[in-house]
């Protein structure tokens, strides 16, 4: 007797080699037992899946609830469950929550929330997965890789200049037992303050490190807008140099003017493939993205540490040149709104636009003042990305979907931000979208699914995950292909997806036809 029986299901297996196929899935200790025809067979559990589709739980490789610490503050993770997500990998975009040199290392993620939401008991990678483990309290498969702003911040305590030799060694140490700990590789925010002074020769020292182990870089590039192509070539050559697996993350481009490099960046990505390069990259399905307001600012002042920007703000002269700066990128200000704030939320959902037409000063100041009156603490939405290089990424042999996202529940909404809708919905909204029919039809349904499941685990080494196969661990999820859909929006974000009718995990049924089942039975996932 089976403890789960999911009779006639629709099964895309992970694999992108196989159309749909009918089948029985027999599920034991949290273990696919037996796949095909199972029809005279019992089960504790059976679940008739006749007329949807069934496939492996999908796995979000670009996540956020660990810095925007809602693992710990929201832990069900309701809003990526209601999307079919079981595993997520954390630390992305160059912060983790570790190793932390010491426990004031975790200001790393102050960009993105306040730090002092939890209370850190924990220093080494080692220490911090086990403590995940110990409490039990993980309703999604939760791995992490090493992010490398944090490994900076917390030798350099705030400082914002390049290591030392010796310091390039310990914050080697550091990353390489990391990696020993489990850790999925390491991932780099390039375009922030704690890393943008960060020297090519000491990257390099830290990605011969992870070459060391087979373990992938993911990176956040330098720059997403003018200088999208120069910054994906530096980060091709350091992978030519050291052999490292090269994962560029979110990859886009921001700014209309800019939006022609995002095909030659392809053609990049592509060339360096042939000639030998182990890369990948991933996108998410919304033509608008949420970022720090900061990351806005150009490149010479994100060099500077916190402080000091602040003071170039405020300096009558370089505000001026910061200023004209931005007027360069030609952005438009309609399109930019702001999501979350520290201190006064009264600009919650207004556009910098409405925001400088209420203070009389240009765009450009009005941005300048929200990051000095906000400690830097600003996360808008962007809606400056093109729906044509979407579809070209999304379609592209060498991209997986991420959510770029966090999980949250409805009763979120008290603290009166607002999440991207990519929290709530950014995978059904792919699957609604891209591999649909009767609509755009960018993908098939084989790859779409791919995207999500197998190509994501086989890409960051997630063991007997992101497949439908005998012995492989029973993280399945089942949907309707006609109702999958985001109901979050830009303006309300706060709903869960529909068209999802069961999640399992490890063999725990976690989602039942829109009902949230009791229990945390994520588990720690470590690169052994």
């Amino acid at each position: 007797m089976y403890e789960i029986l999911i009779k006639g299901g629709t099964i895309f297996d992970g694999t992108g080699k196989r159309d749909g196929f009918v089948a029985d899935i027999g599920i034991t200790g949290g273990i696919i037992s037996d796949i095909g025809n199972l029809k005279n067979s019992s089960a504790k559990k059976i679940i008739n899946a006749e007329g949807f589709y069934l496939s492996p739980g999908f796995i979000d490789i670009l996540n956020h609830s660990d810095t925007y610490l809602t693992l710990f503050t929201v832990p069900q993770q309701n809003s990526l469950i209601s999307q079919g997500i079981t595993t997520i990998i954390g630390g992305n975009c160059g912060t983790s929550l570790a190793p932390l040199v010491s426990s004031g290392a975790i200001r790393s993620v102050q960009k993105w929330t306040d730090p002092f939401q939890i209370n850190v008991d924990w220093l080494k990678m080692s220490e911090f997965l086990n403590l995940l483990k110990t409490k039990k309290q993980l309703a999604l498969n939760f791995g992490t890789l090493t992010g490398y702003s944090t490994i900076r911040n917390g030798i350099l305590k705030g400082e914002q200049r390049k290591l030392t030799d010796q310091e390039i060694e310990m914050a080697g140490l550091l990353l390489d037992q990391s990696q020993k700990d489990g850790a999925f590789g390491i991932s780099s925010g390039l375009s922030y303050p704690s890393e943008n002074i960060a020297s090519y020769e000491e990257l390099k020292h830290m990605l011969s490190i992870v070459a060391k182990h087979n373990n992938i870089f993911s990176v956040h590039l330098r720059n997403e807008s003018d200088k999208l192509l120069d910054s994906l070539e530096e980060v091709i050559n350091i992978a030519r140099e050291t052999g490292v697996k090269i994962h560029i993350a979110h990859l886009k481009v921001i700014g209309q003017n800019n939006w022609d490099k995002f095909k030659i960046a392809l053609d990049k990505i592509e060339k360096a493939k042939n000639q030998g390069v182990d890369i990948t990259f991933d996108i998410f399905p919304y033509a608008s993205n949420g970022m720090t307001l900061y990351s806005l600012l150009p490149d010479w002042v994100k060099r500077a540490n916190k402080d000091e920007i602040k003071k170039i703000l405020q300096n009558e002269d370089t505000r001026k040149r910061v200023e004209m700066d931005l007027k360069d990128m030609n952005l438009n200000y309609k399109k930019i709104t702001i999501a979350s704030l520290s201190g006064d939320k009264i600009f919650l959902g207004k556009t910098i636009d409405d925001i400088a037409k209420n203070w009389t000063v240009s765009e450009e100041i009005a941005i300048i003042n929200l990051l000095l009156a906000s400690n830097m603490r600003v996360i808008v939405f962007a809606h400056i990305l093109s729906e044509e290089n979407l579809q070209s990424g999304i379609k592209h042999p060498l991209s997986i979907i991420s959510s770029d996202g966090a999980g949250y529940d409805l009763e979120y909404k008290k603290n009166k931000d607002m999440p991207h809708p990519r929290a709530f919905g950014a995978f059904a909204r792919y699957l609604r979208k891209y591999p649909n029919p009767e609509k755009e039809n960018i993908i098939s349904y084989k790859e779409a699914i791919y995207k999500i499941t197998g190509y994501p685990a086989e890409r960051f080494k997630i063991k007997r995950r992101g497949k439908i196969q005998k012995s492989y661990f029973a993280d399945i999820t089942i949907f309707d292909p006609k109702k999958i859909e985001e109901i979050a929006t830009f303006e309300d974000p706060y709903h869960y997806s529909i068209g999802i009718l069961n999640v399992i995990m490890n063999g725990n049924i976690i989602y039942d036809n829109g009902k949230y089942e009791k229990g945390y039975y994520g588990n720690v996932l470590k690169n052994e």
